[in-house]
């Protein structure tokens, strides 16, 4: 009975008969009491069940501390008129039960104290980041609470929810922004390094913070004090973050990203000495060692994005990345500039990127909006390349050629002088089983290239040779027979004597093999004890015979005799 009990008072706003004579009724029996609590949460969760005796209050956290249900006690203090508990013993039991939101939340509403809060978790966090130790899980929460917390007193939000009093909200964000910007903390020993506050939380998350940092300059627009806070906090990250060792090129460049972004807006207030800006190239583009080099290239490409290419000489920037070579960063350069042809290069250059060399070409070549002469100057460079090119890729290579320059594949073979890139260049273009999506058709490739191909394969490849003719097009007969026989594939040039139609010549051809092959393995049984392998022999004989079987239909009595 005891839920319709709680339902009904409440829906006819007799909080005085609950709490009083229903309350010191149920009281006498622990169950009939535990039901009865349980039965608020749902009311005080939902916001309908505001005032609340303090003695039921008390006795409400109690039931739920002992049946260890620390989550829901967290839940329903946030939604609870703090002023009726015992402040001190509440936070404490928070604290010992990890209840970071329901301290908070205690701090802030109960006694307007938004500073002490920040302390604690502070004090957690700091001393195993100074030292340089990894944090636990359950600091790295407490580290992420603090930042999202920080950014709510900022942006004049309450935490974990609703909203600040109104006339508070300057207050609490000028005490945030002293509490941070102080040069130590509470209880400093000798050796703690300045501006300790904001020391941890660019060790703890450099991006986070900083984004926090962005958020609230948004709202600072019109703030004559909380532009000298800007300029002021901007100044300590430069110290603290460029005069020291211990930060990874990520987070510097992290900052910078941060600084150029605050730079670039066109109602900047903001001043950012340009030599820190040269000491940050100087940083990523000249380290002491090799390592982070990816890193380093995607933090300077970031600040470039962001704005920061204002702070920078052009000539000097590109000199420098060029010099660490960071391609990707003299890619962004050169584009500025539509010097494209300078980029093939720098895809060249760069191993982690050079395959993606051939979509680039074909981008600049088939994309409208680039000029005649930007579109010559890639060809071009593209032409002093090929052997490159054909060596990375020889099937990209083909098809580039074939889709762009159809009509200078003749100077494409001139200057490829090495013969094993010719032939592979050849084989992408000519060869459809290679897979080159191109209309041959459109090709036009004259017969003595395919001829100069298949002279190559010969020479590379002869036992290819045979299934190769019978899918490619456009060869003369004469001449290819000439080339066969040039390098003395016998079956080679049966079949294109066989093809022309001379199938006496390609018999006798034929014929010749088996004999030799026959006198061959009669020499070798004189000389040798083991029974020589009969299959070369046996396969001439079938491709022999088969010969004859093709075409017998064809010829006359006397041709078959």
């Amino acid at each position: 009975m005891v839920p319709i009990i709680v339902d009904y008072c409440l829906l006819l706003q007799r909080k005085d008969l609950l709490f009083s004579q229903m309350y010191d009724k149920l009281n006498e029996n622990s169950v009939a009491k535990g039901v009865f609590l349980e039965c608020l949460e749902p009311y005080i969760l939902s916001d309908k069940l505001v005032g609340i005796t303090p003695q039921v209050m008390k006795d409400l956290i109690v039931h739920f501390q002992d049946k260890k249900l620390m989550e829901n006690v967290e839940a329903l203090i946030v939604h609870m008129d703090i002023t009726s508990l015992d402040i001190q013993q509440v936070v404490l039991m928070c604290w010992e039960n990890h209840l970071y939101d329901a301290m908070i939340y205690v701090y802030n509403r109960g006694m307007n104290e938004f500073i002490s809060p920040m302390e604690k978790l502070f004090r957690v966090i700091a001393h195993p980041l100074s030292a340089g130790k990894p944090l636990t899980d359950e600091q790295v929460i407490m580290g992420n609470k603090l930042l999202v917390y920080i950014s709510c007193c900022l942006a004049g939000r309450a935490y974990p929810l609703g909203d600040i009093p109104e006339d508070l909200v300057p207050l609490v964000k000028n005490q945030v922004f002293e509490f941070l910007i102080r040069l130590h903390s509470a209880e400093a020993s000798s050796e703690e390094e300045i501006y300790p506050y904001v020391r941890t939380l660019l060790h703890f998350d450099t991006r986070e913070f900083l984004n926090v940092l962005a958020l609230t300059f948004e709202d600072f627009k019109n703030d004559k004090q909380a532009v000298e806070y800007q300029q002021r906090i901007v100044d300590i990250l430069l110290k603290v973050m460029v005069e020291n060792s211990d930060f990874t090129p990520s987070q510097v460049g992290c900052l910078f990203t941060f600084l150029a972004r605050q730079l670039a807006k066109p109602d900047n207030t903001l001043f950012v000495n340009r030599t820190l800006f040269d000491q940050v190239l100087e940083f990523l583009c000249s380290p002491d060692d090799d390592s982070r080099h990816s890193e380093r290239q995607q933090v300077l490409l970031e600040l470039l994005q962001a704005g920061g290419i204002v702070q920078f000489e052009e000539s000097r920037l590109i000199r420098m990345a060029e010099k660490a070579e960071f391609y990707q960063i003299c890619e962004f350069m050169y584009e500025r500039e539509h010097q494209y042809d300078k980029i093939i290069d720098c895809y060249l250059r760069d191993p982690l990127r050079e395959e993606d060399v051939f979509n680039y070409i074909h981008n600049i070549l088939s994309i409208p909006g680039h000029s005649a002469e930007e579109k010559q100057s890639v060809w071009q460079k593209a032409m002093d390349h090929i052997e490159e090119l054909v060596s990375l890729k020889p099937c990209k290579a083909a098809e580039l050629v074939a889709m762009h320059f159809s009509g200078q594949i003749e100077t494409v073979i001139k200057k490829l002088e090495n013969q094993v890139l010719l032939f592979k260049f050849l084989r992408s273009l000519l060869d459809p089983r290679e897979g080159i999506h191109v209309n041959q058709e459109l090709l036009q490739i004259s017969p003595c290239i395919t001829e100069q191909f298949i002279e190559l394969l010969c020479q590379f490849n002869p036992n290819q040779v045979i299934e190769t003719l019978q899918v490619l097009e456009c060869y003369r007969l004469e001449e290819t027979i000439q080339i066969t026989q040039k390098y003395q594939l016998h079956e080679v040039t049966a079949y294109l004597l066989e093809k022309k139609g001379d199938i006496h010549g390609a018999f006798l051809i034929m014929l010749q093999r088996l004999q030799s092959k026959l006198q061959e393995i009669t020499r070798q049984g004189e000389n040798t004890k083991e029974d020589p392998s009969l299959k070369d022999i046996e396969d001439t004989m079938v491709e022999t015979i088969a010969l004859c079987q093709r075409n017998s239909h064809n010829l006359n009595q006397q041709q078959r005799e």
